[in-house]
């Protein structure tokens, strides 16, 4: 089945991209191309195996043998052929009839598979794609009730019932009770999700994972995605003179906060490896391999 057959080479596509980036690319590049590889390999492993482009040449035409007998413009001995013609003609019926009933039982069933299939697909689509759309509904509600300030290129949202800063297109959200020190470094953190496009890549890569839900290279590239996203925040906000320890310590108030899992926020892949990503140089714009 063709269906059968693009899942699976989805998924080993999408495996190899994620076997390079892993070992070529990660922490090893700027963060730019990290974000921009995993979002453009995780498009063409979706797209390649739907290209209808042959990979072998195409097989000659097979020749059917002729009997030795008939090339020479004889006939068969027919002595070594007995038949009745009635009993021959009742056979040949019986035998077409069978025949057709097993291909059409060996259709049904497949039909019915791949109703069954073609549903629960759908079904885990459209939960998923409409989890997106409630959590984007949730957002703009909060939006509306926060208490807004605009400014150049972004918006703070001040509310108090946002429990873990986040950020979310071109809006940043935030609650009241920061120390000033405190609050700077947050807000520093997710102007970098926004002014970076953090939240137009996570989407984008969730409505793809919602279509393709049975790849599982997908939730992980999903993951190392946002996981490189904090990184390149958290050495914007180093990056401007930030102490280190006062910022570690900033995010793990946040830890057990509750964020959208579209939004970008402190509290995202909130890892040992982050951290010591943290003392790490900043990597160059120009990096290459």
């Amino acid at each position: 089945m063709k269906i059968i057959e693009y899942i699976l080479e989805v998924i080993i596509c999408s495996g190899l991209f994620l076997v390079l980036y892993r070992w070529l690319l990660a922490g090893k590049v700027s963060y730019r191309i990290c974000r921009i590889y995993i979002i453009g390999t995780m498009l063409l492993a979706a797209v390649i195996p739907a290209l209808d482009v042959p990979l072998y040449p195409p097989a000659p035409p097979s020749l059917v043998s002729v009997p030795a007998d008939i090339s020479d413009g004889t006939m068969p001995d027919n002595k070594s052929v007995l038949y009745s013609p009635g009993e021959s003609t009742a056979a040949s019926i019986t035998d077409s009839t069978a025949a057709t009933e097993t291909v059409k039982t060996g259709a049904d069933v497949r039909t019915v598979v791949l109703n069954i299939i073609t549903a629960v697909y759908c079904l885990t689509a459209a939960a998923s794609i409409a989890l997106i759309v409630l959590n984007m509904i949730k957002i703009r509600r909060l939006r509306r009730s926060a208490r807004l300030t605009p400014m150049e290129d972004w918006a703070l949202a001040e509310s108090g019932k946002v429990q873990t800063p986040f950020s979310f297109l071109r809006t940043v959200y935030m609650g009241f009770t920061y120390a000033p020190s405190e609050r700077l470094m947050i807000l520093t953190h997710e102007i970098s999700h926004v002014r970076h496009r953090h939240s137009y890549e996570k989407l984008a890569l969730s409505v793809l994972r919602s279509l393709l839900w049975f790849n599982p290279f997908l939730w992980m590239a999903e993951k190392d995605l946002r996981e490189v996203q904090e990184w390149e925040a958290d050495r914007d906000v180093l990056d401007k003179g930030n102490d280190l320890t006062l910022y570690r310590t900033a995010i793990f108030k946040q830890l057990f906060g509750y964020n959208p899992d579209i939004s970008s926020g402190l509290n995202h892949s909130l890892t040992k490896k982050r951290f010591i990503m943290m003392t790490k140089t900043q990597l160059g714009r120009y990096a290459f391999l």
